[in-house]
């Protein structure tokens, strides 16, 4: 798993699901609605917010030269890109967002609380937040272990302790997000390969699928990351997946 997703990359199927299953859960419920995506990286997600029926997204990340790729590769109406730090938003007033979006910040800020607290203050009071944190305990199991773009790796105990800490306790749900298998019916036709990790955008289909049990326990201690769901009564389980051959060592 890569750090930041770099939309003129060599294309990764792999890459492609674990960015977009992300934003995926937003799909459902950011039609008509004024969004912050935080830490937007290239801006694919904020791309394909608005592409979803939002009213318009504002891409916020510290990075200049990531922000400059996504005006070049995404900008459009209602969409704009800013360079900030996320944990001071004070580009914005209070009471701005309908949604807000925010996929493994948390992980690299100093003070995350004052980060969650900032989120919540440019939001609208009846807001609806995403936010995720990567299961680095899972990838770095040792404590001398540890991904060097972060500055602390969270247990989900410590996770959902922050998020309880600024949010209602009644109004948070919480969801885990893994890795799947499984067998998918497509068509011989339309499953060309990709170039550029940007065609990822412009390229997917929204198919009908079921879940079956697994054979082992999945929870927060095995699975890939954390999600925080605040003001949000209903939302489906959802993948974004890819077809692979029976055998892809021969591919």
């Amino acid at each position: 798993m890569i750090e930041r997703l770099a939309m003129n990359d060599k294309y990764s199927s792999m890459e492609a699901a674990i960015h977009i299953g992300r934003y995926n859960m937003a799909r459902q419920i950011c039609k008509g609605k004024v969004v912050l995506d935080i830490s937007c990286g290239e801006g694919y997600g904020t791309k394909l917010l608005k592409k979803w029926g939002a009213k318009k997204v504002i891409g916020v990340d510290i990075s200049e030269e990531t922000i400059e790729n996504a005006k070049k590769i995404f900008y459009e109406k209602n969409i704009d890109f800013i360079v900030h730090d996320a944990v001071d938003l004070n580009c914005f007033k209070d009471n701005i967002f309908d949604l807000v979006v925010s996929f493994e910040t948390i992980e690299h800020l100093q003070k995350p609380l004052e980060f969650l607290k900032e989120i919540k203050r440019v939001a609208k009071k009846s807001a609806k937040f995403i936010i995720t944190c990567p299961n680095d305990y899972a990838y770095y199991p040792e404590e001398n272990q540890f991904n060097p773009y972060h500055i602390k790796k969270y247990t989900f105990e410590e996770f959902k302790e922050m998020i309880s800490d600024t949010f209602e306790n009644k109004n948070i749900k919480y969801m885990i997000g893994t890795k799947t298998e499984g067998f998918i019916n497509i068509f011989l036709d339309g499953n060309e390969k990709l170039k550029y990790q940007k065609d990822m955008i412009n390229n997917y289909d929204l198919i009908k699928s079921m879940k079956v049990n697994p054979e082992h326990k999945i929870d927060d201690k095995n699975c890939s990351y954390f999600i925080a769901l605040i003001n949000i009564k209903e939302i489906d389980e959802s993948a974004v997946i890819f077809p692979t051959s029976i055998f892809p060592f021969m591919d």
